[in-house]
C-alpha cells in the first residue's frame, strides 16, 4: 500500500512518462496539466453540496437516524428508566433513558429542549410528550423507574413533573438523581450515514 508521498511520486512519474511518450515539452506538466488537473478537481468539489441549508439537512437527517436507532433499542428492549435533568447551566430540559440492548445497560440522550423561563411541571410533562409523540412506545408497560435532579418543577407532589408523568407510567418507582452522568454507547459507524 502506497503512503501519500508514495502515491504523489507515482502521479509524477506518470505525467512524465505521458509528457515524454507525446514528445511535448517539459514544463507542459506545470504550465498546462496540473493547473488543468486543479481546475477539474475544483469543478468536481463545487458540485459537492454545502451551502448553510444542506449541512443543516444534512445535520438534522444525521441526528433522526440516531435518534431512530435509540427509539429502536428502547422498543426492542424489556424495560426502560428514565432520568431527568432541568439544567440551568444550558437553559435546557434533558432526559436520558437506561435500557438492555445485546446484554449491555446502554444510557442515551432521549431529548434535549430549551426551556421557557417559568417552567411548571405541567409544561415539562407537555414537553416529554411532545418530545416523545413519534416514538411509538408504551412508556406505562416499560418504564420501571424515574429519577429527577430534585429541582421544584420535578419533584412538586401535586403539579410536580414526576408526579404527573406517574399517572402515564404507574409502574415506576422514583429516585433523585445524585450526579449520574451520562455515558452514550451510540456508534456512529452503524449510521446509514457513515
Amino acid at each position: 500500500m502506497f503512503n501519500l508521498n508514495e502515491k504523489a511520486l507515482l502521479a509524477s512519474y506518470r505525467v512524465a512518462f505521458r509528457v515524454a511518450k507525446a514528445g511535448k515539452p517539459h514544463t507542459i506538466a506545470e504550465n498546462l496539466i496540473l493547473p488543468a488537473v486543479l481546475d477539474i478537481i475544483a469543478l468536481k468539489l463545487k458540485s459537492i453540496p454545502l451551502s448553510d441549508n444542506t449541512i443543516q439537512r444534512r445535520i438534522s437527517d444525521m441526528a433522526a437516524d440516531v435518534r431512530d436507532q435509540v427509539v429502536a433499542k428502547i422498543k426492542e428492549s424489556t424495560f426502560v428508566s428514565l432520568q431527568f435533568d432541568e439544567s440551568t447551566d444550558i437553559a435546557g430540559f434533558v432526559a436520558f433513558v437506561r435500557f438492555e440492548s445485546n446484554e449491555r445497560l446502554m444510557e442515551e440522550i432521549l431529548f434535549c429542549k430549551a426551556l421557557p423561563t417559568n417552567t411548571t411541571g405541567q409544561c415539562l410533562y407537555n414537553m416529554f410528550l411532545e418530545a416523545t409523540q413519534d416514538f411509538n412506545v408504551d412508556w406505562a408497560k416499560k418504564c420501571i423507574a424515574i429519577c429527577s435532579d430534585g429541582a421544584k418543577a420535578m419533584t412538586g407532589s401535586k403539579s410536580g413533573f414526576i408526579t404527573t408523568l406517574k399517572e402515564l407510567m404507574p409502574n415506576a418507582c422514583q429516585n433523585l438523581a445524585t450526579g449520574i452522568q451520562p455515558s452514550s454507547q451510540y456508534n456512529y459507524k452503524n449510521s446509514k450515514f457513515y
